[in-house]
């Protein structure tokens, strides 16, 4: 399934949701909780050699270190902001002050 569902990050979170929580549903297990533990099991438990297989995210985590300094102008890229609306960077700071950026995803 994963491989007819590609690369779109959007439905493979979903599937794999939804396979979690069928998991857990057939072990008895409330999917609220489950699927966090599912989730968590490789930090949770880092030595266990039955937990084979790492999840999605985790898998696909593509967090890196940028090459952004401190003194450099950030790139002008479009931004969503917390109200959805979105716009460029740079028409939301000031340049000649230092300025913060932190980015974040939800899965």
């Amino acid at each position: 399934m994963y491989r007819r569902i590609g690369d779109c990050e959007q439905s493979l979170s979903a599937f794999t949701e939804e396979l979690q929580i069928q998991v857990c549903r057939e072990f008895g297990l409330d999917p609220n909780v489950g699927v966090e533990l599912i989730r968590s099991a490789v930090s949770l438990f880092p030595d266990d050699v039955e937990i084979r297989s790492i999840p999605h995210y985790v898998r696909h985590n593509r967090c890196f270190e940028g090459t952004l300094r401190a003194g450099d102008q950030p790139p002008n890229c479009r931004v969503a902001q917390l109200d959805g609306t979105q716009c460029d960077l740079l028409s939301l700071i000031d340049v000649t002050r230092p300025t913060v950026l932190l980015a974040a995803s939800h899965t």
